[in-house]
């Protein structure tokens, strides 16, 4: 018997970005970029493993990976701007892991799992002829099995009309029958079923006997769990599990109906519009609907020409239609696709085990220009120089704005051309090697990039080749000292870099013992179309041992490039010395804490000199130090102040310069006073004023009390004695008694200071008299405030110190002591006769 063997093999999907099909290729997308700080690393690391270096920014770690990965790895992405993607190529389960891609703090990790799909399902004992021996009546065992596969794949074996489906393998034994032999034998992974009519004749046709009994039989072939079937005859339907059939006795009137069996799969309709807009930073919202199946299907979603399966971002909700006995089901996406599925497809189908019908929408996603700048490099020669740029992006875009930069940042220029093909702009030969650096080229198309931004940039560098330049931060003098050796430092600028370094004097070549030449490296400084930029390049010493007189003379240096020709640049070494005294060192100013002094600055010595200024207050001998931080300008005054001085001192002050080879003489001592704190002054003054004011008013307190104690006194005793002595007081007015009262000496005492006090008014100077004795007169009574008043009117302004003229104009609180400025004086001629 032979038995003819039909073999197929499933198709696994996969998700890009986590999972990988054996065998395929994979990029791994970082989302950070190498800064001028930072470069990019990708790492590889496994559960219980150290990590391992892959790449770092271009290079591919070829130390100590093994050929078999290194050559299966790869870096992609903009190089330009920093970019560097990790490609993997024929990816192996031992693939399988942990991958990072980290700039400086900055880390991204994703896990990789390779699926491996069953590389094929074969049939056991198949001939070359692709059949199957076998002996009539003896058991035979037809064995279906998928080779490979992660995680195990289902296969199914559809034998004599029969279906069986394991994991991995499956298998059926059964007594084989001659009419067995050319039967057909399937062995595939489970997929869609098929439904069959039983005797059907090769023209389609079902044939029956009028009045005799005709069964028609309907049998879906495999479909795992079995599905519903339905049969349409005559006009009615019949529905069961996997198989359906219908018996009646046919009739001439029947003759030429249509027999319908089919499974009840779900329908689903085309899109509507044929196109679903979207941008690369939102996520896509999408529905749509299945009707009419039963069982309820499922609904999945597949993206882009891998088929990339986005289902579990979906959301589905079922409604069953009871008269019906089917079901709608809706199926909702929601779903972030980036600019790589521009113009794919956006695949929904509904599947139950009857079949599955699906539909497609074609994405247009709109995202941010991605600029890519050509690195580029032109020749002395090359008269039409342009600059390249790609603009990816949806809407397109084909203008951009460029700008100019050195390596370092700096800005240079804006460009007036906004085509996304850069001309530069025409420049002599000369200056040529100054359009070298970095372009960078800003565009946007009013889309949102990922980055946050509307507005994309990306560059490239580009190097205009030229014959060495001398660079503009070059002296060209220097210094040295007899005896001792120095060196001429000459910094150079040069793409490519030049051939041969020669020095000369006059015509003579250096070439003894006494000189050596060195170059290195060195970040330099030169002006690139108007601006001072730093830039990668060169510096040359030219190192003279034992300097002798004639060595202080004119160098040439001569810098040859690949076509023999040269430039050449002079130095002149001359002999180094202390700075110059600085001269005209004068005191301008002083205040209460400061001083001021001028000068002007001599010759340097041939280094850069520093001044300081020494100063100490007289009488001692510690000098205190000052430098000047000021730029000090040659030939003309210079002045600096010197503070935190105290008041009314006198200071005395000199000054030096200083280089780097030794200091200047110093100057002459100058020698001035800081001045006293005025309001200082005047707050002494106010002090004591305010004093005397109040020992006047305590005085004259106390003086009151005693006069009015002695009137009353006076008045008390008079009262005892006027029956007495009436004729006696009337006639004795003031004079003195022999009575030997006590009251007639006091009153005798009284008369006697009053007389006093009025020869020492009459003997003091009008500036000795105070307007506050006019209260006190009239107090007193019997004496008379004349003289007083006349005194007071003397006063005159010559009596004023000048010091309260000039408190009169800086502070007017004091304006109302003017005519009480002279009290102590008053109280100091008055106390003595109240002692």
């Amino acid at each position: 018997m032979v038995l003819t063997s039909v073999s197929q093999s499933r198709q696994y999907l996969l998700d890009a970005y986590l999972l990988a099909l054996s065998g395929s290729t994979i990029q791994l997308k970082c989302p950070y970029k190498v800064t001028l700080s930072y470069n990019l690393r990708w790492d590889y690391r496994k559960e219980g493993s150290p990590p391992v270096q892959l790449s770092e920014n271009n290079s591919i770690n070829k130390s100590t990976l093994s050929p078999e990965v290194y050559k299966r790895l790869s870096l992609s992405g903009n190089h330009s701007t920093g970019e560097y993607h990790l490609n993997i190529a024929d990816v192996r389960k031992s693939d399988e892991g942990k991958y990072e891609c980290s700039v400086s703090k900055h880390l991204e990790s994703m896990q990789l799992t390779v699926i491996v799909g069953p590389t094929a399902v074969t049939i056991e004992n198949v001939t070359p002829d692709n059949k199957i021996l076998g002996v009539e009546g003896q058991d035979m065992t037809i064995k279906c099995t998928a080779i490979g596969g992660q995680p195990q794949p289902d296969v199914k074996l559809l034998i004599l009309g029969s279906t069986h489906i394991e994991k991995q393998s499956v298998q059926y034994t059964f007594k084989p029958h001659k009419s067995m032999d050319g039967s057909t034998v399937t062995c595939e992974s489970v997929g869609p079923t098929a439904v069959t009519i039983e005797n059907v004749t090769p023209d389609n046709k079902i044939l029956g006997v009028e009045g005799q009994d005709m069964t028609i039989k309907c049998t879906a072939i495999g479909g795992q769990p079995q599905p519903d079937v339905k049969l349409l005859i005559l006009g009615s339907t019949h529905i069961e599990k996997q198989s359906v059939q219908y018996t009646f006795k046919p009739h001439k009137s029947m003759d030429g109906s249509t027999v319908t069996c089919e499974s009840v799969k779900p329908v689903i309709t085309t899109f509507v519009p044929g196109t679903l807009s979207s941008e690369e930073t939102k996520s896509l919202d999408v529905a749509y609907q299945s009707t009419g199946s039963r069982p309820a299907a499922n609904m999945y979603w597949f993206l882009g020409h891998q088929r990339i399966d986005v289902t579990p971002n979906s959301t589905s909700q079922t409604i069953h239609d009871v008269s019906t006995d089917t079901y709608t089901v809706t199926s909702n996406l929601k779903y972030r696709v980036d600019r790589r599925y521009n113009g794919q497809k956006l695949i929904c189908r509904a599947n139950n085990v009857a079949g599955s019908m699906e539909t497609s929408l074609t994405l247009n996603v709109k995202y941010a220009p991605d600029v890519t700048v050509e690195n580029t490099t032109f020749s002395p020669t090359e008269s039409l120089r342009q600059i390249h740029s790609t603009l990816d992006s949806n809407p397109p875009v084909n203008t951009c704005k460029w700008r100019h930069q050195s390596r370092y940042g700096e800005h240079i220029r804006d460009l007036s051309d906004t085509n996304h093909i850069l001309t530069l702009p025409s420049v002599s030969d000369k200056k040529r090697y100054q359009d070298t650096g970095e372009y960078v080229c800003t565009a946007e198309n009013g889309i949102m990039g990922i980055n946050g931004q509307l507005l994309q940039t990306g560059s490239g560098y580009v190097v205009s080749l030229a014959s060495p330049v001398i660079t503009v931060d070059n002296n060209s003098t220097h210094y040295g000292k007899f005896g001792k050796s120095t060196e001429l430092k000459v910094n150079v600028y040069s793409i490519p870099k030049y051939s041969r370094i020669s020095w000369y004097i006059g015509s003579t070549h250096l070439v003894s013992n006494k000189y050596a030449i060195k170059e290195e490296p060195a970040i330099v400084k030169d002006v690139f179309h108007g601006v001072e930029v730093h830039l990668n390049g060169y510096r040359i010493t030219l190192t003279i041992s034992d300097l002798q007189e004639d060595d202080f003379t004119n160098y040439t240096l001569r810098l040859y490039n690949i076509f023999s020709q040269y430039i050449q640049h002079e130095v002149t070494l001359e002999f180094a010395r202390a700075p110059e005294t600085p001269s005209n060192f004068t005191i301008t100013s002083s205040g209460e804490s400061s001083i001021t002094v001028q000068w002007i600055p001599g010759y340097d010595g041939g280094q850069k000199q520093t001044f300081y200024v020494q100063y100490r207050t007289s009488g001692t001998n510690t000098w205190m130090l000052q430098e000047i931080k000021t730029i000090n300008k040659i030939d003309i005054h210079n002045f600096h102040t010197v503070s935190g001085l105290q008041e009314k001192t006198t200071y005395e002050l000199r000054m030096y310069a200083q280089n780097a080879f030794n200091q200047s003489q110093k100057t002459d001592t100058a020698t001035t006073t800081t001045q006293q704190s005025v309001f200082k002054d005047a707050q002494t003054y106010s002090n004591a004023i305010t004093g005397a004011i109040a020992g006047v008013v305590v005085v004259l307190l106390i003086a009151c009390v005693i006069i009015i104690s002695i009137l009353v006194f006076k008045k008390r005793k008079g009262m005892t004695q006027a029956k007495k002595d009436t004729g006696f007081y009337e006639n004795s007015g003031f004079q003195n008694v022999q009575n030997g009262d006590e009251y007639e000496e006091v009153v005798s005492k009284s008369d006697t200071q009053q007389e006093q006090t009025s020869k020492t008014y009459e003997s003091l100077g009008t500036k000795d008299a105070v307007d506050v004795y006019d209260d006190l007169d009239h107090r007193k009574g019997p004496q008379s405030s004349k003289p007083s008043v006349d005194q007071y009117e003397a006063l005159s302004a010559k009596d004023k110190p000048n010091f309260y003229e000039k408190l009169e104009n800086q502070q007017g609180n004091f304006r109302l002591l003017r005519s009480n400025n002279m009290l102590d004086i008053t109280i100091s001629n008055h106390l003595p006769s109240n002692s």
